[in-house]
């Protein structure tokens, strides 16, 4: 899509954008929608209108960009306290920032290890359940304890500038390009590891909040980088 982003992040701001809003782009927009959303693109700050092209592009392009696992481990290395965790989350949650950002201390539920998201779609507002590891809920345990926090406090009372430069200041420092040091990548990232743990699509649709699995088989082309493996495992 040459010209409608001046950067990467801009993208990402973008994508977030959308898939907060109820309609999926996973097929051309009617004119009303596409009106909606050229309004929106000027709101943003976009270099241009969004033409229909440029929608559908958004829905159905290559595979986004991502953090390979040891490039994650290289970021977290950067950070500690606070910032160790926020990204630790984003990273085993792919959550969205604004969704992280919206935490409440009274969303995780530390007996059956999981943490309630609100969807911020203002059309058909949903709450998904998204499964936490124990390592990770001891250390927000031990977070939310030390900072004193509970019930409907922030679980990260950071602006969403500060989140970006959180990211921005820990990728730069593990030498990641600055086109990928974003706090969307995370989420990307983690559909991509889910898919190549052998995550059921509709499972991880479900962690991400896809109104579309569409949108998430997006993350399957990961496994075009190498098949042979599934080769392999074959008998004949």
């Amino acid at each position: 899509m040459p010209g409608l982003f001046s950067t990467q992040g801009e993208r990402f701001d973008w994508v977030e954008h959308i898939e907060t809003h109820e309609n999926a782009l996973v097929r051309p927009p009617g004119q009303a929608e596409r009106s909606s959303m050229v309004r929106q693109a000027h709101h943003k700050g976009l270099s241009r209108p969004l033409q229909d092209r440029d929608l559908i592009a958004l829905a159905d392009g290559e595979l986004p960009a991502y953090f390979t696992r040891e490039e994650v481990d290289r970021i977290l290395g950067q950070v500690e306290g606070r910032d160790k965790l926020f990204l630790s989350l984003l990273w085993q949650t792919g959550l969205r920032v604004s969704e992280a950002l919206a935490l409440e201390v009274k969303d995780i539920d530390f007996y059956s290890k999981t943490l309630k998201v609100k969807s911020l779609k203002k059309q058909r507002p949903e709450v998904r359940i998204i499964p936490l590891k124990g390592d990770f809920l001891g250390q927000l345990g031990a977070y939310i304890g030390h900072e004193k926090l509970s019930g409907t406090d922030k679980l990260f009372p950071i602006t969403r500038q500060r989140a970006f430069q959180i990211v921005n200041q820990a990728c730069c420092k593990a030498g990641i390009y600055r086109d990928r040091a974003h706090p969307h990548t995370f989420r990307h990232s983690f559909a991509v590891h889910c898919v190549l743990s052998g995550v059921p699509l509709p499972v991880l649709k479900k962690w991400l909040g896809h109104s579309s699995i569409s949108r998430t088989m997006i993350y399957c082309q990961v496994l075009a980088s190498d098949t042979r493996g599934f080769y392999e495992a074959m008998t004949f």
